[in-house]
């Protein structure tokens, strides 16, 4: 178990990862607009896609040892392409452009059905900005125990 730390680096896509058993993987600060190319990493406990331009989650099924994962500062609208990510404790989607409770209907399923998520970060997200938000957050998300 390793970790690789590719941060700050014009990145543009995740490729060349097959093969690798990575516990850890640090693509922050990057051009990153697709998820594509993570999904060989099922050994993967920690993933840090913060500050990326990354506009939905797709082809990550496979990331179920997922525990840690970090989507600020992106521009996604919903939690569509998040059902692999089963245990999943500490989440963090703040700033990105997530506007509904709807948006969050993949997380609710996985918070109901596994009980994993503990922690969900959502500030500076238009959702953030409802009425009722914490109340209705923790109605979807009984799991979680910081919002």
């Amino acid at each position: 178990d390793w970790s690789s730390d590719v941060c700050s680096s014009d990145l543009e896509e995740i490729q060349g990862l097959e093969g690798l058993s990575l516990r850890v993987l640090d693509l922050q600060s990057n051009r990153i607009r697709s998820s594509v190319g993570l999904k060989s990493l099922v050994s993967l406990e920690e993933l840090y896609l913060a500050y990326n331009g990354i506009t939905e989650m797709s082809e990550v099924d496979t990331l179920t040892n997922v525990n840690t994962l970090d989507l600020t500062h992106n521009y996604l609208t919903n939690t569509i392409g998040f059902e692999g990510f089963i245990s999943v404790e500490f989440l963090w989607l703040s700033q990105n452009k997530i506007d509904s409770f709807e948006s969050l209907s993949v997380l609710s399923t996985l918070s109901k059905q596994y009980g994993k998520l503990e922690t969900l970060y959502l500030e500076h997200t238009p959702l953030y900005e409802k009425p009722n938000y914490r109340e209705e957050c923790l109605a979807l998300l009984p799991s979680v125990k910081q919002l």
